[in-house]
C-alpha cells in the first residue's frame, strides 16, 4: 500500500474567467520530503524569498520557475492532475440546489474520485478558501463511498484525511499553484507578461504539448493530465 499526498488548488473563480480549473500535485509519501526540500533549495539558490506563485512570476525569477518545472518533470511518481470546467455551461440551479459553492465541491469530487486506486491511501491538502470546512467531510465521504461501490464495500476508505492548508507554508502546494496557474492562463488566452508566456512555453516543450488549454494525450495521463470535463 502506498500513501499519496494530494495538494490541490483552484483557479478561475473570478467572474470574468471563462473556465474554472481545479487541480494540483499527487505526491507519493516516499517522495514528499525530497520534493519539499528540493523546492526550498531551488528557491534559495535563486534567492526567491517569497511564496512561489503563478501571480508572482517575474523576469528576475524566471530561471527559478523553469527550474521548478524541470524538478517536477524529473520526480518519479509525482503527477499533476486538473479538471477544467466551462463556466458558461454550468447549471447550478439544476444540479447544485442553486449553490455555486456546492457545485464547486462537486467538481472537486469528480477530480479526486476518478484518481483513487485500490491499495493506496490518500491524504488531501486543499488550499484554504472561505467556508470550505463545511464541505470537506462530505467531499471525503462521497469519494470513499464511490470508491467502495466501484471496487468493493469491504475495502478500507482510500481517502484517510482531508485538510484545509495555507499555501504560504507548503512549498509543494505552491508548485501546484504555478502549474495550475499556467494552465488557467492558457484557457483565458490573455497572457500579457512575456515571462509568463515563456514559462508556459517551457511547460509545453517539457511535455511535448502544442498548448495547455486542451485535454492532454493519453501518454501523459500519469504525469501531466488536463481533463476537459464534459457537462
Amino acid at each position: 500500500m502506498a500513501t499519496i499526498h494530494v495538494f490541490a488548488d483552484e483557479s478561475g473563480t473570478h467572474a470574468a474567467a471563462p473556465f474554472l480549473l481545479i487541480g494540483g500535485l499527487w505526491v507519493p509519501e516516499s517522495v514528499y520530503p525530497v520534493l519539499t526540500a528540493a523546492i526550498v533549495d531551488l528557491c534559495n539558490q535563486h534567492r526567491h524569498e517569497h511564496e512561489v506563485k503563478w501571480e508572482k512570476v517575474a523576469p528576475r525569477f524566471l530561471g527559478c520557475y523553469t527550474a521548478l518545472i524541470d524538478l517536477f518533470a524529473s520526480m518519479p511518481g509525482v503527477a499533476f492532475n486538473c479538471i477544467s470546467i466551462d463556466k458558461g455551461k454550468t447549471d447550478y440551479a439544476k444540479y447544485s440546489q442553486s449553490d455555486p459553492e456546492l457545485g464547486f465541491y462537486k467538481f472537486y469530487y469528480q477530480l479526486i474520485s476518478h484518481r483513487l486506486e485500490p491499495g493506496n491511501s490518500y491524504y488531501l491538502r486543499l488550499d484554504r478558501r472561505r467556508n470550505m470546512r463545511k464541505f470537506l467531510g462530505t467531499l471525503k465521504d462521497c469519494c470513499n463511498s464511490t470508491f467502495k461501490r466501484q471496487y468493493g464495500l469491504t475495502l478500507d476508505d482510500p481517502v484517510t484525511a482531508i485538510q484545509a492548508v495555507n499555501s504560504e507554508r507548503n512549498p509543494v502546494l505552491q508548485l501546484a499553484d504555478v502549474l495550475l496557474g499556467a494552465v488557467a492562463a492558457s484557457y483565458e488566452s490573455v497572457i500579457t507578461k512575456p515571462e509568463k508566456l515563456a514559462l508556459i512555453q517551457h511547460i509545453q516543450a517539457t511535455f511535448h504539448l502544442s498548448r495547455l488549454d486542451q485535454g492532454t494525450p493519453w501518454r501523459l495521463k500519469e504525469k501531466f493530465n488536463v481533463w476537459q470535463f464534459q457537462l
